[in-house]
């Protein structure tokens, strides 16, 4: 036992290789304990310690596990210690019977001074911390009876981390979206581009990006959100967008995106669903996309035949099954 006074760690477990076991990829760290009236926490070996100032701003990352996942109390999940301060945070979740990977930033935000109940730390407790850290501490124990528990692929890092990835959608021929990716790290700076041919990743500036059977327009290609105005052809196929998140550490690739131009969203308002088949119902009972009555571009042709009939009703109830062409 290890006892660092109060708002500190009460039972230390220092990683060493004697915990390594072995497993997926290279192992990892695992240790089991009977109920003791402690709480048991990780303490980072040496490397992970020291002058660590240039990773204020960026993460620390890790993955845990924790079983059996019931019970559980209230304490600091990470301290890290300095010369003379301690700063505290809890992650807002448990580990569970499975692996899950926690992602805490290395900056003001969310740290308290001491325990949890302390002030809140500003960004000179931060500095002050990360210039000369002593230790770090990871909980390893959240549940009041025994459980056995993992940690693995520690990490500190000021590159940026992507924590929510661009979402695939489909959209109208003349329809716009909005695409966003949520990253964390200090300083950070966007670029969005789109794949022009099989592997060929294109930046996007602000302008009107032409293709063949359509053009779109980008805007807000220099940060977190871009957005997509598209005016294309029936023919016009998947387009795939991605966003690269960059810092003075370096650099991250957001994973692909894909808009889908969906010819069945006839209202535009990136479903389809019972709207929609009003506006096809109308159409089918026209017919004739030559017909006067018929609403302007005969939208409702799928097939791009001249005629809204059964051929098209196949094309359209696919998608409207789906509630969209993803």
């Amino acid at each position: 036992m290890n006892d660092l006074g109060p708002g500190g760690p009460d039972r230390v477990v220092q990683i060493t290789p004697a915990l390594w076991v072995p497993g997926p990829g290279s192992g990892h760290i695992w240790n089991d304990s009977q109920p003791n009236g402690t709480t048991m926490y990780w303490s980072a070996p040496g490397p992970y310690c020291g002058q660590k100032l240039q990773y204020a701003g960026g993460v620390l990352r890790f993955d845990m596990i924790d079983s059996p996942e019931t019970g559980g109390f209230a304490r600091e999940d990470v301290m890290l210690k300095g010369a003379d301060q301690l700063l505290v945070f809890t992650l807002g979740e448990r580990p569970g019977a499975s692996w899950r990977r926690f992602t805490v930033r290395l900056s003001p935000a969310g740290w308290k001074v001491g325990t949890l109940a302390g002030p809140t730390a500003t960004l000179s407790d931060f500095h002050a911390v990360m210039a000369n850290l002593v230790a770090i501490y990871i909980r390893g124990e959240f549940q009041l009876g025994p459980d056995a528990r993992g940690l693995d692929n520690v990490r500190m890092t000021c590159e940026p981390v992507i924590v929510g990835q661009p979402t695939s959608s489909s959209v109208c021929r003349t329809g716009s979206v909005l695409l966003q990716v949520m990253a964390v790290g200090e300083g950070l700076q966007y670029q969005w581009a789109y794949e022009n041919e099989a592997n060929d990743w294109v930046n996007l500036s602000e302008s009107t990006v032409v293709l063949a059977g359509g053009e779109f327009d980008a805007s807000g290609t220099q940060t977190q959100t871009l957005q997509v105005s598209l005016r294309v052809q029936r023919s016009v196929p998947p387009i795939r967008f991605r966003c690269i998140v960059t810092n003075s550490c370096g650099s991250v690739t957001s994973e692909p995106a894909t808009l889908v131009p969906c010819q069945s969203d006839l209202n535009c308002d990136n479903l389809v669903d019972d709207a929609d088949f009003v506006v096809f119902a109308a159409a089918y009972n026209l017919l004739d996309c030559a017909d006067p009555a018929m609403a302007s571009g005969c939208r409702a042709d799928l097939n791009g035949d001249g005629f809204v009939d059964d051929s098209d009703f196949v094309l359209f109830v696919t998608a409207y099954n789906e509630l969209g062409c993803l």
